[in-house]
């Protein structure tokens, strides 16, 4: 996997005085957008194809290669290989006994703008999709593991490769004989910037490939939503980013004729039949209201009023009860749900932690001894890794019947800090059990803040590591999450990100004031919107922190959605080419409000071929 890393030490220390960056070329460029005036001298490298910009790549990459130690090299290039062998497997398993990645990966002729994605150390994430009833196994092959893929076809009966196409953001909607009809994304490579949905007949050139029908809006992303009785006639999804507004329509594959739009009105949890589903509906509620929406009669019912919780999954176990899962001040809950009674029991399963349901049984009409009826859930937290639990429906009991240790004892401890609002949010700090909370403390505070994106409990392998050396991990609540509801998420949209930067500013605070670090011992770490959250933070409380490390960050807000993905963020972010929005984000991007030191050490992160943020930024 080749990885620019790019390196900035924006304070002076002893031990890395003798370091010498990578100096780039600067072209003095002006722009002048409402009235206010855009220097960049570095605009010239947002064009990653562009020759003269590859020497200092590789410059950067030395230098970074230089200060990494020995050890930790091999360790990931040992993991790499490791990836490889499975990677190989799993190829030779499912499509064919004589495929090598080579044979398999960039098999096809690229134009000039993909010219850089032909290398022999090509990376990257692989997936299966094959019925038994169809003709065809597809294989999806992300590049680097970017959003832009090839997605590859082979005979079954022969495992020949029959063709390649080049998609983005690929959802199959059916495969019937030598007809298949896909969603894809369109981006600068491959097309405008509307989703489509495709008819490739296998076998024929993708200049032959008809488009059935184009997304409405500028920015319109498609999804499949329900089928019907007819399976050349199904419903789908239509989101904007520039309104955040969601539709539903019926669309015939065949005529690509479309019924007219109507509003979905919230998120769809839950599909009950082929004409129900329920939605989470946050228009006159905070936490949100559960209401059943019949499609062909746009029938509207409400099934749960709002709760102090935010639901956000739920599992029909049968026709008279659903298991709903929840989150409340940032841990999950589960509850029984009985239909007719609309009323709730809570189950007692672990607190503290993230609950995934994994299985049902004993809940078919035909059983005939009901007091067999149990679920299975998979329960994670910051001091264990996995653990299964039983939950008995006739002795209403929950036991633990598998799990993982972690490979020693760790102590949680669950705080809160009072964001600008006034909301009293959670902070999750843990640690070996061993080692003591003192201001010496090595401590890492991790968030994210945007997209309604809930961090929950659960343990993951780097924070071990830490952990085991004897440093702390605190894992921040933050506005821009919905874990208090929908007003907690708009806090942070557009103008009001500064209120995630602060809220985490103030529980790095609440830290150090409670003697568990200090200002010379903690560091910051996020990554996409939560590299934008450390970079945010960085300008506004340098001195509060010793080290910053914002990954794969959202830096550029005057220019992001022009690149990447970043055409679906306008709804967070605001519209930077829309004047009333441009007004409220330039003063907080941070590309554009770099200022001088001091600014403790920085290590930024990014990957040369990151197709979703871009790494211009």
């Amino acid at each position: 996997m080749r990885i620019t890393i790019i390196t900035f030490l924006l304070l002076s220390f002893n031990t890395l005085a003798s370091i010498i960056y990578p100096q780039a070329k600067k072209i003095p460029q002006q722009e002048l957008r409402f009235g206010h005036l855009i220097s960049d001298e570095y605009k010239w490298m947002e064009n990653t194809m562009d020759p003269e910009l590859w020497p200092w790549i590789e410059k950067q990459n030395e230098l970074t290669s230089s200060l990494i130690d020995t050890p930790l090299v091999e360790y990931f290039k040992s993991k790499l290989i490791e990836y490889q062998k499975l990677k190989d497997e799993a190829l030779d398993n499912s499509v064919n006994q004589e495929l090598d990645e080579n044979k398999l990966a960039l098999r096809i002729p690229f134009d000039p703008t993909l010219m850089r994605l032909q290398k022999k150390n090509y990376f990257g994430k692989i997936r299966f999709d094959s019925n038994e009833d169809e003709k065809y196994n597809l294989v999806f092959e992300s590049t680097r593991g970017g959003d832009l893929a090839f997605l590859q076809i082979y005979k079954k009966e022969n495992k020949e490769h029959v063709k390649t196409l080049i998609v983005k953001f690929f959802e199959k909607i059916s495969l019937v004989g030598d007809e298949l009809i896909y969603i894809s994304d369109n981006d600068g490579r491959t097309g405008d910037s509307r989703g489509k949905i495709y008819k490739h007949i296998i076998g024929t050139e993708r200049s032959e490939t008809q488009t059935i029908y184009t997304a409405q809006s500028a920015y319109g992303s498609l999804s499949k939503f329900a089928e019907t009785t007819d399976p050349k006639v199904k419903y789908f999804i239509e989101t904007c980013s520039l309104t955040s507004r969601s539709f539903y329509f019926k669309l015939d594959l065949t005529t690509g004729e479309a019924s007219p739009y109507k509003s979905l009105g919230g998120d769809v949890v839950l599909f009950l039949s082929q004409n129900q589903f329920v939605i989470k509906d946050f228009s006159s509620a905070n936490y949100g209201e559960l209401k059943l929406i019949n499609i062909e009669t746009n029938s509207v019912e409400l099934i749960l009023a709002e709760q102090d919780f935010l639901v956000t999954s739920i599992t029909n176990l049968n026709k008279e009860l659903s298991l709903i899962t929840a989150v409340k001040d940032a841990e999950n809950e589960m509850y029984l749900y009985t239909h007719k009674t609309k009323e709730l029991k809570k189950i007692n399963f672990p607190s503290s932690g993230r609950l995934k349901f994994s299985s049902a049984s004993g809940f078919d009409e035909s059983d005939a001894d009901q007091t067999k009826r149990h679920i299975m859930v998979d329960y994670r937290s910051y001091s264990d890794p996995l653990s299964r639990y039983k939950y008995d429906f006739a002795k209403e009991t929950v036991t633990r019947v598998s799990g993982k240790k972690a490979p020693f004892e760790i102590t949680v401890v669950k705080l809160h800090y009072t964001a600008p609002n006034g909301q009293e949010a959670a902070i999750w700090l843990f640690k070996k059990k061993s080692t003591q909370l003192l201001p010496s403390t090595p401590l890492i505070l991790s968030g994210y803040g945007g997209f309604g994106v809930n961090l929950l409990p659960s343990l993951n392998k780097p924070s071990l590591g830490w952990l085991e050396k004897g440093g702390a991990y605190a894992v921040v609540t933050l506005p821009g999450s919905l874990v208090y509801g929908s007003e907690w998420y708009e806090l942070a949209r557009r103008d009001g990100r500064v209120n995630s930067f602060d809220s985490f500013a103030t529980a790095a605070k609440v830290l150090i004031e409670k003697g568990y670090t200090s200002s010379k011992h903690i560091g910051m770490v996020g990554g996409s919107n939560g590299g934008l959250l450390i970079a945010g933070t960085l300008q506004r409380h340098p001195d509060l922190f010793a080290a910053a490390v914002p990954m794969v960050g959202v830096l550029d807000l005057y220019n992001y959605s022009l690149f990447g993905a970043g055409k679906y963020w306008i709804g967070d972010f605001g519209n930077p080419f829309k004047e009333s929005d441009f007004l409220k984000i330039k003063d907080i991007s941070p590309y554009h409000n770099l200022k001088e030191p001091n600014y403790p050490a920085v290590l930024i992160m990014s990957s040369e071929f990151d197709d979703r943020v871009h790494i211009m930024h």
